[in-house]
């Protein structure tokens, strides 16, 4: 690492080095157009600005130029607004920070400001500066107290009883806010303009109000708090004051202690980086969204509007943290939704597009909610700025979406011709979009299809737009074109393992249209193309062909090869799994066939695994088609008490007894396939015997034994 800055001492900082600054031509007082300016840095100040050159998030390098920062005079050559401003853009929420610049400034204009216009142009300075940090650090109880007592010096007591009120709206809730509230305390005790009776109401008035408040020091200001009342001179008033205060005293209290347990691992003070900066940034991220968990379960069961303030005060807390989160702010939001402050939730969405003006999932986050307000021309300019700022396919299709809703087709089908022409930020996915809205939406199956077209000129050598169109071909029973499409497809991929793809699909296809003869020459036309990248057995190969759903032609017990070797470890059939990825691409269009993966990681060793589609298969097979309509709860215990999709499980076994059974069919090739090894080892091991041919129906059997033993509810 360049210069120890962490290291550097104070003669460090104190050696100057002379920086000529252009002034673009307006001169410096005292100088010609066009002449320089020569400004002196310190050797810390250059170092840091090598380092934030190099990485924008440096966190000790912008420390160093900050702290270097305060070494220097706002009437010098070189003043450090500059640098407090560049700071405090890249981390908005270091409250800390704004208050080290406003008593800064604050400094210069007591010691150094005179006249009457010069001393308001510093008051002004300073007050926008905190203006300011209390809106990006609304929680920090330091910055708001610096604040207050600013305005009590230097503007007024009207003014600074009302900032007293919208610093405890905005902090009073957290741990270190006693301050403020003592501060607003003594602060009312001191008016000089009201009578003793006047005072000792507004005092006792933030007392209630503290007792109320989780914060530190509940105890002492209790103490306080029973001086006052007795010292009054009605000993029943006091009696009856302290009586009613003394529970929510004691339950703040007791609030106060436990969130400071569960904030212990927390920072209020750490700079605001985007995910991944480093591993302890996304530790403390953790951290703060395991203590937003926490707050939401409401572990004191206060009621509705306390816990709505509490949780909110929390995630304001968390943002000057996750600043950088989108996730974070999209949270905050839809809490705020949940409790009916839908105002509150527009603000914080528009501050989070402020602070992540790129971020995809704020932009349709607040589009969303402004068109449910029927703010629609609001919605579109959110859409708008998106695509100017950070243009990306999912942009694009969701403002083509936005406008078939809100405007009309033809707005939407202006924006899909807007696209095409944006090359270098538009994949294949704005085409298939395009495509669907056109069938699914407006019912124009050509013009669909003329969209697939134009794509598949655009994107030839794409095998995810390639499966995409063969899909939407399939799906709608153009037979005779697909095989064209096939043609013409695979005649243009390139020889790369994922094209294995495309060529399982058209041995699928002639599976399903063709006849043998066809069927075998296709596959040997893949074989040949893919050649060492078409490793698959003639057994795997004649399990897909014969195969229906999960009836299979045998039992996966039968043989050890390569087939039941796939399924046991979790891997399907390419043939009716179309559009996997192989696991050593690294292309950017794998991410789709890795989606249509079936999660099998939880999977017990030696259990078949079973796609989503076979799930529904098995579970309405247990539904029977005549008699009375099937009770839903029915349906519902069975999902619960099948985990792992129906996989080897002790929920199967002797109505939930040790492991190591399976289900129905599980053993043999699908559900009602009973072999004779299956069922021997079955009667060995003692389990019911499951002779029954009719899928799903053991399954029935053991869900009433166990509702009778009272295992299942």
């Amino acid at each position: 690492m360049a210069s120890g800055v962490a290291s550097m001492t104070v003669d460090d900082a104190a050696t100057e080095m002379k920086v000529v600054v252009d002034n673009g031509g307006g001169g410096v007082a005292g100088g010609g157009v066009g002449e320089s300016a020569v400004v002196a840095r310190s050797r810390r100040a250059m170092v840091a600005e090598e380092r934030i050159a190099r990485d924008e998030w440096d966190l000790e390098a912008w420390q160093s130029l900050v702290a270097d920062a305060q070494t220097r005079k706002f009437s010098s050559d070189d003043p450090p607004a500059p640098d407090y401003e560049r700071f405090l853009k890249q981390f908005p929420t270091a409250a800390r920070l704004w208050k080290i610049y406003a008593e800064h400034s604050r400094k210069e204009l007591v010691k150094g400001v005179t006249g009457e216009e010069a001393l308001h142009e510093g008051k002004a300075r300073v007050r926008d500066i905190f203006d300011r940090g209390t809106r990006f650090c609304p929680t920090s109880v330091e910055l708001w107290r610096s604040y207050t007592d600013f305005t009590r010096h230097y503007i007024g007591r009207p003014e600074a009883a009302a900032l007293y009120e919208q610093a405890l709206t905005s902090s009073g809730l957290d741990l270190s806010a006693h301050v403020i509230w003592t501060d607003y305390r003594d602060f009312l005790a001191s008016a000089q303009d009201l009578d003793d009776a006047a005072k000792r109401q507004m005092v006792r008035k933030i007392y209630e109000r503290m007792m109320r408040m989780p914060i530190n020091n509940l105890d002492a200001i209790w103490r306080e708090y029973e001086e006052f009342e007795n010292l009054g001179g009605n000993r029943d008033l006091a009696r009856g004051k302290l009586q009613e205060n003394n529970g929510r005293y004691v339950a703040s209290r007791a609030e106060a202690r436990a969130r400071k347990t569960r904030r212990e691992n927390l920072s209020s003070n750490a700079l605001a980086v985007p995910p991944g900066t480093s591993a302890r940034d996304d530790e403390q991220a953790r951290q703060w969204k395991k203590f937003l968990a926490a707050e939401r379960s409401n572990p004191h069961t206060l009621d509705q509007k306390d816990l709505g303030d509490r949780v909110t005060h929390a995630f304001e807390c968390a943002l000057a943290v996750l600043y950088r989160y989108p996730d974070a702010w999209c949270e905050a939001a839809r809490y705020q939704l949940d409790l009916g402050r839908v105002e509150n939730a527009v603000s914080l969405l528009h501050r989070g597009i402020e602070a992540l003006p790129a971020s995809e999932l704020l932009t349709f986050e607040i589009a969303s909610l402004e068109e449910s307000r029927k703010n629609k021309e609001t919605a579109r300019a959110f859409f708008e700025q998106l695509i100017n700022t950070n243009p990306s396919a999912l942009a694009y299709i969701q403002f083509m979406r936005f406008l078939r809703r809100c405007d009309s087709v033809e707005a939407s089908r202006k924006m899909f011709t807007r696209a095409r022409k944006d090359i270098r930020n538009v994949s294949y996915h704005v085409y298939v979009a395009a495509a669907l809205m056109e069938f699914q939406l407006n019912r124009e199956p050509k013009v669909a299809r003329n969209i697939f077209e134009l794509g598949l000129k655009t994107f030839p050598e794409s095998i995810q737009f390639a499966l995409e169109y063969i899909d939407f071909l399939w799906n709608n029973n153009e037979d005779s074109y697909l095989r064209v499409i096939f043609e013409r497809v695979l005649s243009r991929l390139p020889a790369v393992p994922e094209t294995t793809l495309v060529w399982n699909r058209f041995v699928q296809y002639e599976q399903t249209f063709g006849d043998a003869t066809s069927f075998e020459a296709t596959l040997r036309r893949c074989k040949d193309a893919m050649g060492d990248g078409y490793a698959r057995s003639w057994t795997d190969v004649c399990l897909d062909r014969y195969r229906f759903r999960d009836l299979l032609p045998m039992a996966l017990d039968e043989t050890h090869g390569p087939a039941v070797t796939e399924r046991r470890s979790g891997a399907t059939s390419s043939l009716t799994n179309v559009g996997r990825s192989s696991k050593n691409s690294r292309s950017k269009e794998s991410d789709r066939d890795r989606d249509r993966q079936t999660d099998v990681s939880t999977a017990p060793r030696g259990a078949p695994s079973m796609q989503l589609g076979d799930l529904f298969i098995r579970l309405f097979n247990t539904v029977p088609l005549s008699g009375p309509p099937t009770d839903v709860n029915f349906v519902l215990n069975l999902l619960h008490m099948t985990p792992t999709a129906f996989q080897y499980c002790p929920a199967f076994r002797d109505g939930g007894g040790s492991s190591g059974g399976a289900p129905s069919g599980a053993s043999g090739g699908g559900p009602g396939t009973n072999t004779a090894t299956g069922s021997k080892r079955k009667r060995n091991e003692g389990s019911v015997s499951h002779t029954t041919s009719e899928p799903g129906a053991d399954i029935f059997k053991t869900r009433q034994a166990q509702r009778q033993q009272g295992k299942f509810r």
